[in-house]
């Protein structure tokens, strides 16, 4: 083992490489309180509080000696730290932000990323390439156009010519009865964590199974997952008129398709921003979930969408303030 780090004050061990969801994983313990986790930033369901800062992907932090790390409760929001001592709302130290010019920021050091700023660049061009690998996490893309990077060190403020978004794709996840519970994941963190010699005991793959793991794919629609805090197995069902199948496991590994890692993109339409690679394509979505926890963070269900749609909240913004 490398070292260790304090998760809810108690010492957690890591290896050489470990991000902290990993090493949370390798415990034999889930990052946040249950849901498929992605490993890739995407899914929300390991962000905790690390050394008092709420919300951070655990899943992009390194392991490191000494790191503080509180997962967020089941019911409600984490705590404000400071609050309520000597009128203090929210005593951060001052932020660090750091100003740059350029011709053109890329986002995203993909394959499709990387060659896109090799392009700018031998054209002459100066170029920004942003990468989460690296620490970097574009946050927002707004006019100028001037995009918006978290880092380590704070906030970067880019002004430019033209924005690359090579996000590549994100995978998808199951809404159904049971996706709340430990035991789900992704096929790429499958694959990252059964390279990184994290035990996933018996597994079943839902989908397109992943070849570098061992699992035993399942055919036919998932249905539900079966457990109480950890998932116990799966029902499936092939065909409308198909008889449920029952299948015990301790892991599910879900390859469901992916999504395009659009979003920066479509927060500023109007501006000079294009798509690359995965970012750019159409993938074919599933038929819409009829029960389930839609994000575990906020605890939103589909019933309390279809709530609120029938409530007259036809407005997705709407719907997200009210959720």
């Amino acid at each position: 083992m490398e070292g260790r780090f304090v998760l809810d004050d108690r010492p957690i061990p890591y290896r050489a490489g470990d991000t902290v969801a990993v090493a949370i994983l390798r415990a034999g313990e889930h990052p946040a309180q249950g849901g498929t986790v992605c490993l890739a930033g995407d899914c929300g369901n390991c962000v905790a509080e690390v050394d008092g800062v709420a919300y951070v992907r655990t899943c992009q932090t390194p392991a490191r000696p000494g790191l503080v790390v509180q997962r967020h409760p089941a019911v409600g929001q984490p705590p404000l730290r400071g609050a309520g001592r000597a009128g203090l709302t929210n005593p951060s130290p001052r932020l660090r932000v750091e100003r740059a010019d350029v011709d053109v920021v890329v986002i995203g050091g993909g394959d499709s990323g990387t060659r896109a700023a090799a392009e700018a660049g031998a054209a002459g061009r100066v170029v920004e390439l942003i990468d989460a690998g690296d620490g970097s996490e574009a946050v927002a893309i707004y006019a100028g156009p001037t995009v918006i990077v978290r880092t380590p060190q704070g906030m970067r403020h880019l002004t430019c010519r033209e924005v690359v978004v090579a996000a590549g794709a994100a995978e998808l996840q199951a809404v159904c009865p049971g996706n709340d519970l430990k035991g789900l994941m992704t096929v790429r963190a499958a694959i990252q964590l059964h390279a990184a010699g994290v035990d996933l005991g018996v597994a079943v793959a839902i989908g397109e199974p992943p070849n570098e793991v061992p699992c035993t794919p399942l055919s036919g629609r998932l249905l539900r997952i079966e457990g109480t805090e950890r998932v116990s197995g799966v029902v499936t069902r092939d065909g409308e008129g198909g008889d449920e199948r029952a299948t015990p496991c301790d892991t599910v590994i879900l390859g469901l398709g992916y999504a395009a890692r659009d979003p920066l993109a479509r927060m500023a339409a109007d501006l000079p921003v294009s798509l690359v690679g995965g970012a750019a394509k159409a993938f074919r979505l599933p038929p819409a979930p009829t029960a389930g926890t839609i994000c575990h963070c906020s605890g939103v269900t589909v019933k309390d969408v279809e709530d609120l749609w029938e409530r007259g909240f036809r407005d997705l913004e709407l719907v997200k303030r009210a959720s």
